[in-house]
């Protein structure tokens, strides 16, 4: 924020705007001013409080798999192994690592 004004101060000492353009730029100021307060300051106690719902891996998967999808189904297929694998003990330790071999050599 101190960058923000210390660029619009020079800028005015520079150019010696006119009173239109000094509120144009001061409304600015204001502007990026409110939204660096609310993109690192007030989402993330937002995000905190839970608020914001939070991205699980699964979700992160998702949007891989919609990039990229060829390898979509295994993504995601794997890393349902895995949390059934820490729910209960369905899947061979063997059969994970090799679901992710596969899927990291593609």
């Amino acid at each position: 924020m101190l960058i923000n004004f210390t660029f619009y101060a020079f800028l005015e000492l520079i150019a010696n705007f006119s009173s239109t353009v000094r509120t144009i730029l001061i409304i600015l100021f204001i502007l990026l001013a409110l939204g660096l307060l609310v993109f690192f300051l007030v989402k993330p106690i937002l995000k905190y409080i839970g608020s914001i719902r939070k991205e699980t891996y699964f979700d992160a998967a998702v949007k891989v798999g919609t990039n990229f999808p060829e390898v979509r189904d295994e993504l995601v297929n794997s890393m349902q192994l895995i949390s059934e694998s820490e729910k209960q003990k369905l899947y061979s330790s063997n059969l994970i690592e090799a679901s992710f071999k596969k899927f990291t050599n593609e």
